[in-house]
């Protein structure tokens, strides 16, 4: 996970478990699965998130949720994410995830101060941050905006770009067409996508993509 392990080392010992930096960048790389599209209608069932200041991962996690109406389900969704709903069944309550992102959030962010605030960052992150926007306010939290800025780091948006100035080819072998699906920009850089639709490991492979082989490599 760590991108240089001795600089992540001392940066949390610096820093210490609950201390609240107002000046650095704080971005959360977030990755959500869910029963559907709609985020008004569908629910979250995986929240997985590496939280980094000035690019060094401070805290990663991966929750597995209930989600809150059954009936909202969309079997084509259950399909990608290779769930079933007796496992949904098994997965913590929403009430109980909602109180334990809180608190992971809570150590990083001064939800007081207007100006300390994340950024959310993934593949196509507009979708996990208005999942996860839904998910608070069905927990009846209507402070979302209290942590996260309203503005997004979107890998799709760097992959593109990156295409255009012919550092990378993101054609799909297949069709031919241009794709931004994180396993083409993947295979674009030379790397492979582990378990598809497995938040946790997506949400790695996209923040290593962003700084190993975008950042590092390019900038």
């Amino acid at each position: 996970m760590s991108i240089q392990r001795s600089r992540d080392e001392t940066y949390r010992e610096d820093v210490g478990e609950n201390m609240i930096s107002k000046n650095p960048l704080k971005i959360l790389w977030l990755d959500c699965e869910t029963t559907g599209l709609k985020p008004e209608v569908n629910d979250v069932i995986q929240i997985a998130g590496i939280f980094d200041i000035d690019t060094i991962p401070v805290e990663e996690f991966n929750m597995f949720v209930q989600p809150f109406d059954y009936d909202a389900i969309e079997e084509a969704a259950l399909r990608v994410n290779g769930r079933n709903v007796g496992e949904l069944r098994t997965f913590e309550p929403p009430s109980l995830v909602h109180e334990r992102l809180g608190g992971i959030l809570d150590k990083y962010i001064d939800k007081f101060d207007r100006y300390d605030k994340a950024f959310i960052g993934g593949q196509n992150p507009g979708f996990d941050r208005d999942f996860l926007k839904a998910f608070w306010e069905k927990n009846d939290d209507k402070y979302f905006g209290s942590w996260f800025d309203y503005h997004v780091i979107d890998l799709c948006t760097f992959s593109v770009a990156f295409h255009v100035k012919g550092i990378v080819d993101l054609r799909d072998s297949n069709t031919g067409r241009i794709s931004v699906r994180l396993g083409n920009v993947a295979h674009a850089f030379d790397l492979e996508q582990k378990e598809p639709h497995d938040a946790l490991d997506d949400i790695r492979l996209t923040r290593k993509i962003f700084y190993e082989h975008m950042l590092d490599r390019f900038f």
